[in-house]
């Protein structure tokens, strides 16, 4: 079941069920709209796949898409303007047509988005803070990190590992002007401060699985890093959040 909350989790109320493979909602910037998706198990070929769209707090959905499986929901910063979705599929049992595809009519309508891709499904993917300007997008395959210009219909590598793959990656809520990547891969957190075209060693530690990056300070976090970009504005400085793991293996 799906619940919601309208006081900052004080309290919550059931909403329907949006489907029984539902694995990920997603909010938009209408406060009635959110997105579902379905994913069919791996174990048996049944119906249950595709997205899902609510324009009533998630009390009814309606099937906007249903040709494959979903991996994640990445819904335009600009929502309310451009109506624009991307979605990364996923099958257990045959590829899909393509693996990313995006919407800019809020779901009516579908087209594959994965020129420039390798073919293989998109392990991560972000917006850029100021799609609605630059229509940049980033997206990470393996030990690549491409990157559109074009809201999704042409990518290319931003950077191509050697060896070792990327296993999170963040953009700068400041990026539009301060053009910052963070990438953390098995061996290292990295990050750029000029769109990727070079890359400085900011933690060199190993398995460090997820990014997170916000504008605003979060002083008296002992596990938070501050990290120095190049602005004028010491205050729009972003901050790089780590989990705070003491030991490894089993215990």
């Amino acid at each position: 079941m799906i619940v919601r909350s309208t006081d900052g989790g004080d309290t919550w109320q059931l909403r329907s069920s949006c489907d029984p493979n539902c694995i990920t909602v997603l909010t938009t910037d209408w406060p009635e709209t959110i997105f579902a998706g379905r994913s069919e198990p791996y174990y048996v070929f049944e119906p249950g796949k595709g997205v899902l769209r609510s324009d009533d707090g998630g009390l009814t959905w309606e099937t906007q898409w249903n040709q494959a499986s979903i991996w994640g929901i990445h819904v335009s910063p600009a929502f309310a303007d451009d109506q624009t979705i991307f979605v990364r599929t996923w099958s257990w049992h045959e590829p899909p047509v393509s693996w990313l595809i995006a919407s800019t009519d809020g779901g009516n309508t579908w087209t594959p988005r994965d020129s420039g891709l390798d073919g293989s499904p998109v392990e991560e993917l972000a917006f850029s803070p100021g799609f609605a300007q630059d229509h940049e997008l980033f997206a990470t395959i393996g030990r690549t990190l491409f990157r559109s210009e074009n809201a999704g219909l042409t990518w290319g590598p931003v950077v191509v590992l050697s060896d070792d793959s990327i296993m999170d990656f963040a953009v700068s809520p400041n990026y539009p002007e301060d053009h910052t990547f963070f990438m953390a891969t098995h061996e290292e957190v990295m990050v750029s401060y000029n769109a990727g075209n070079n890359w400085n060693v900011l933690i060199p530690e190993r398995f460090l699985y997820n990014l997170t990056i916000t504008g605003r300070s979060a002083s008296g976090m002992h596990s938070t890093l501050t990290v120095s970009a190049p602005t004028t504005k010491e205050t729009e400085s972003p901050r790089l959040f780590l989990p705070l793991v003491g030991v490894m293996g089993l215990r």
